[in-house]
């Protein structure tokens, strides 16, 4: 590309049609790509000024604002802009987003409240602001505000697994393991592929005492994310601690045989037929495993060097 004349004739437009925002974009998007980013960050600006609801613009300047590491001018940005266009959703929304990345929960709250008020039915906000009452401990009305929020727009449910994983945070601060969990496992039901929520419940699990459970949410954790060696590492340790050798050997084989491929699981079977006395069964274990991982020599010196009671 031309990057002196696609500016020339950009700027050409702009003097040819000065009321026409989409030619300041274009241009603060070319002098991005240019590391002329002041001059980008200007003419964002200034398309704000003039259309505050432009959520094209409006990604664009944050991102720009990220990519400066301008947390707070991104804030004094959109608290200006709030203020001149009090009764604008996108302004007050993305001055709450702005002060939460800049860990201010309480300012964030009420300019999230604002952008309810100002678009009732724009469900996110609502989502945000009950995830700041979740940060600021005020736990219960968080996620009631997060429940009716999802309850209208259900493709918020990403963001709300996060509030809940939020929430079960703060109830493990209290040392309330039994809320900490519930909250956990609501986190897994609204983003079920993402695994990390299942560990972290079946963290919770382990320190509210419920093994069982704990268990069952290690093992699916193995059964997903092949290379969870501390998720492999508890569920061993669990069923060393409280079933008899049986127990273990078919717990492992059943999961191997449920995801042939997953070499961490032929290497807990293999462990546990060696402990069993079974030195033939836990050769081929492991040379099933050596099959299906090529790094299988690696993942087994991970897994013996691990303690059980490692933190992921």
């Amino acid at each position: 590309m031309d990057y002196v004349l696609a500016e020339r004739l950009y700027r050409l437009a702009l003097s040819l049609a000065p009321d026409d925002l989409s030619h300041k974009v274009a241009l603060g998007e070319l002098l991005e790509e240019l590391d002329r980013k002041e001059e980008s960050l200007s003419l964002y600006t200034a398309v704000l000024r003039a259309a505050p609801d432009s959520p094209y613009t409006a990604m664009r300047l944050d991102a720009l604002y990220d990519a400066l590491e301008r947390g707070q001018g991104r804030a004094d940005f959109w608290r200006v802009l709030q203020q001149q266009y009090p009764d604008a959703f996108l302004p007050a929304m993305r001055l709450g987003h702005a002060l939460h990345k800049t860990n201010k929960a309480e300012e964030a709250f009420h300019a999230f409240e604002q952008a309810v008020e100002n678009a009732p039915n724009r469900y996110e906000a609502l989502l945000y602001a009950g995830w700041m009452q979740v940060l600021l401990g005020r736990v219960a009305q968080g996620l009631e505000k997060t429940a009716l929020a999802l309850e209208a727009d259900p493709l918020l449910a990403e963001t709300a697994a996060r509030i809940h994983a939020d929430a079960a945070n703060w109830f493990l601060a209290q040392e309330n393991h039994q809320e900490a969990a519930s909250c956990f496992r609501r986190a897994c039901e609204l983003a079920p592929r993402d695994v990390s929520y299942r560990y972290l419940l079946a963290e919770a699990l382990t320190a509210a005492g419920n093994t069982k459970d704990a268990l069952t949410a290690y093992l699916y954790v193995v059964r997903h994310a092949p290379g969870a060696l501390h998720s492999a590492r508890r569920a061993d340790a669990i069923l060393i601690e409280t079933e008899d050798d049986e127990t273990r050997i078919e717990t492992w084989r059943r999961l191997a045989g449920e995801a042939s491929g997953n070499a961490l699981a032929w290497l807990c079977l293999g462990n546990a037929l060696a402990d069993a006395g079974d030195k033939a069964g836990a050769e081929e274990a492991w040379k099933h495993g050596q099959t299906h991982g090529s790094d299988f020599a690696e993942i087994r010196r991970q897994f013996d060097n691990l303690n059980a009671d490692t933190v992921e």
